[in-house]
């Protein structure tokens, strides 16, 4: 150790090296875990970050984001490119270093141009105008800057990217549920609407009173559609994010219960293109329970005897 009175002109001479100090800022242990996840569910993860290209991509390889063949871009790359070249690229890019707020809102638009559902994440203030353009704002609910909470539609109180796949498990369990409550109660109705056709096209005097329709409500909308809905995510949530099962498409409508359904485009409605089938398939059987309620005995809807009267 020496004393200097005064900083000398070149005061990087007559020094010894010690050694060299390096800082690293490691991933969470569960963070690969949840990427792999989010693969597995159709959902493609692209790390927008402040940081060089290079420790970006390293970065990304590490937890399994960037793979052989997907490429990254900088904010200058990025600016010198039209939108056109960015679509043809778009889904090959898993890392965007050194980008601004406007390249941040860009990327949102295209891939939201594409017709996709985008999540954005964020803490800053620079991500607001982001999270505000994406369909789901994510902002951080310990780091996170008040600006970016406001922007944001939703707030992640520990900060964890694994957080996100829990819930994007649970939106499918609740999006399945309401796609078979709507079937369900369709196939119900259109049983119902069937019976009212067959006798009143030939002529034929009304199949069921008021209530006996009641009645049938009851028995086949009411309560096993509320069970439908109310039907709770497996323990296990990892059929939830299955992108596609060859085998839910061959299971009935309550097994289908147990098996995901690939993520949601922008657009898509809850009836399908192979609604139509499971309705018809469905309300074959309500058809049928329908005709056994519309035809019973007489101790569901005993006879009247009253006759002539305005009231009967």
């Amino acid at each position: 150790e020496r004393e200097v009175s005064e900083i000398p002109k070149n005061p990087e001479e007559h020094l010894k090296f010690i050694g060299l100090a390096g800082i690293a800022d490691p991933p969470r242990k569960e963070v690969k875990a949840a990427v792999k996840q989010c693969k597995k569910a159709g959902i493609k993860v692209v790390m927008i970050t402040g940081d060089h290209k290079v420790t970006a991509s390293a970065i990304a390889r590490e937890i399994g984001i960037m793979r052989n063949g997907d490429i990254s871009l900088d904010g200058v790359q990025l600016d010198e490119m039209t939108d056109e070249e960015l679509d043809s690229v778009i889904e090959k890019v898993s890392v965007y270093a050194r980008v601004s707020p406007d390249n941040k809102i860009r990327i949102v638009e295209r891939w939201q141009n594409k017709g996709k559902v985008v999540a954005m994440t964020g803490d800053g203030v620079n991500d607001a105008p982001a999270l505000k353009k994406a369909d789901v704002g994510v902002a951080m609910g310990i780091t996170g800057t008040q600006v970016s909470k406001d922007a944001a539609s939703m707030i992640l109180t520990d900060d964890n990217f694994a957080t996100i796949i829990k819930s994007v498990a649970n939106g499918r369990a609740i999006y399945a549920n309401i796609k078979n409550a709507v079937k369900f109660l369709l196939s119900g109705n259109l049983a119902a609407i069937i019976a009212v056709l067959c006798t009143a096209i030939p002529g034929l005097p009304t199949p069921f009173t008021a209530v006996q329709l009641l009645f049938i409500n009851l028995l086949t909308d009411s309560l096993p559609a509320i069970a439908i809905s109310m039907a709770s995510m497996p323990t296990n949530s990892s059929p939830f994010l299955r992108a596609k099962s060859s085998a839910a498409r061959r299971m009935s409508l309550l097994s289908r219960l147990k098996y995901g359904s690939p993520p949601v485009t922008r657009g898509k409605w809850v009836i399908s293109a192979s609604t139509p089938r499971l309705i018809t398939s469905g309300s074959i059987p309500n058809f049928r329970n329908t005709k056994l309620v519309t035809f019973s005995p007489a101790f569901i809807t005993p006879k009247s005897k009253c006759t002539g009267s305005i009231a009967c």
